[in-house]
């Protein structure tokens, strides 16, 4: 999953959301990337008790990546835009 808080999600998506993470729970992997922390969730989802509902199936068993620095898409941006 890419970007969960991109834009704000309507009610009926973090259900969606809750129930795709829940069924996977325990079961099968999930890969998510996102630029909002965990305590920001709460946010994205409108819904303070979904999203740690959502944040407690996501992190146990998990690892956690936490990458830091310049975006790799504006790396080509000081290289003149075209890539080379």
């Amino acid at each position: 999953m890419d970007e969960p808080g991109f834009k704000k999600l309507p009610n009926y998506s973090a259900d969606d959301f809750f129930e795709i993470i829940s069924k996977r729970y325990e079961k099968n992997s999930v890969i998510i990337t996102a630029n909002k922390t965990f305590e920001q969730w709460s946010d994205i989802f409108n819904d303070s008790i979904l999203a740690n509902a959502i944040i407690d199936r996501v992190v146990h068993y998990s690892t956690v990546i936490k990458i830091k620095g310049p975006s790799y898409r504006k790396k080509n941006l000081k290289k003149g835009g075209d890539g080379q």
